[in-house]
């Protein structure tokens, strides 16, 4: 299973009736994605939908968990948990080892852009640079071929996967603003735990690669 084949740890968020962006499912009631999704949650609404079960009824969700992104001062800690009103019966996504290589391995993002917003879609990328953390926080991703979708408005908060194992390295939360510039960036699995010591349980221990334990401007985003 490529992590996309009935993986039904995607989620679709929307806050205040729209599609704002992805996430991603790490504990039967806790939801990943990025803070400027689900930015106008004090006031509008945040629900879940689990695509891969067509039919599903979202689910509503409150913010529990931010990293301090407050889009003006600065760009970082832009994660947000999302506990749900309910614990779902679906296998949370399985995050692959801090450590693990994948400069030069295919990477997938199920994303919610415009055209997609019920069903989405799917992006192809590679990382550049895997080592090199821009600003301690981010790796650079690029488009893996020139066709097919790039990163765009809706993809935020999405799962960066390992195609071939179906293992989440990190989260989609920004891509180029510039036409025709097909990257983006993503915060690896160790940052995301920096920002919500809970999810360190969830990411192996470099070298084991098992799973343990269970947790209680520059480029435009692409959340929307």
């Amino acid at each position: 299973m490529t992590g996309l084949e009935d993986a039904e740890w995607h989620a679709r968020i929307e806050c205040g009736g729209r599609v704002s962006g992805a996430g991603f499912l790490v504990a039967p009631d806790k939801v990943l994605t990025c803070a400027h999704v689900v930015e106008n949650s004090d006031v509008d609404p945040v629900t879940v939908t689990f695509p891969q079960r067509p039919g599903a009824a979202p689910v509503a969700a409150r913010v529990v968990a931010h990293g301090g992104w407050d889009g003006r001062v600065h760009e970082l800690g832009d994660l947000a948990v999302l506990e749900l009103d309910r614990e779902m019966a679906i296998a949370p996504a399985s995050l692959a080892p801090a450590d693990v290589a994948h400069g030069d391995r295919k990477l997938v993002a199920y994303g919610f852009p415009a055209g997609y917003d019920d069903d989405g879609t799917i992006a192809e990328f590679r990382t550049v640079a895997a080592q090199l953390l821009i600003s301690g926080e981010w790796i650079q991703l690029e488009a893996w071929s020139g066709h097919g979708q790039p990163l765009a408005v809706g993809f935020s908060g999405a799962a960066v996967t390992l195609l071939d194992t179906g293992q989440v390295i990190g989260m989609v939360t920004a891509a180029a603003g510039a036409h025709g510039v097909r990257t983006g960036r993503m915060m690896p699995t160790h940052v995301l735990a920096r920002y919500w010591p809970g999810l360190s349980a969830l990411v192996p221990v470099p070298g084991s690669g098992q799973v343990w334990g269970t947790p209680g401007q520059g480029p435009a985003h692409v959340g929307g």
